[in-house]
């Protein structure tokens, strides 16, 4: 299960990066500057840190002390806060500034 979700991490975190190159590459497109690059590169950079809460979920009994699994269960919730606020954040700003 480990390898899976380390797998399933890479492809995201990879796939996000990808999108960030995409985007920086075509910046001067009409499409891309209706979409607002800058809340592109944000909803990007809160899916890696959402994705980046699969680490922390790996970690058990098994792997490591008591107390580490402690850090990586609140670990879990902060980044999976963080990484939802920024994405849901940079959709919601979007989505108000086109309807203003």
């Amino acid at each position: 299960v480990r390898i899976i979700a380390m797998t399933l991490y890479v492809i995201v975190v990879l796939m996000s990066v990808g999108f960030m190159i995409w985007t920086k590459k075509h910046q001067k497109s009409r499409v891309v500057l209706a979409s607002q690059p800058f809340f592109l590169y944000l909803i990007c950079i809160g899916v890696i840190i959402l994705s980046t809460s699969i680490i922390p979920l790996t970690i058990d009994d098994n792997v490591a002390f008591y107390d580490s699994c402690t850090l990586a269960c609140n670990l879990v919730t902060w980044l999976v806060s963080l990484g939802f606020s920024i994405t849901i954040g940079a959709l919601f700003t979007k989505t108000h500034r086109i309807n203003m």
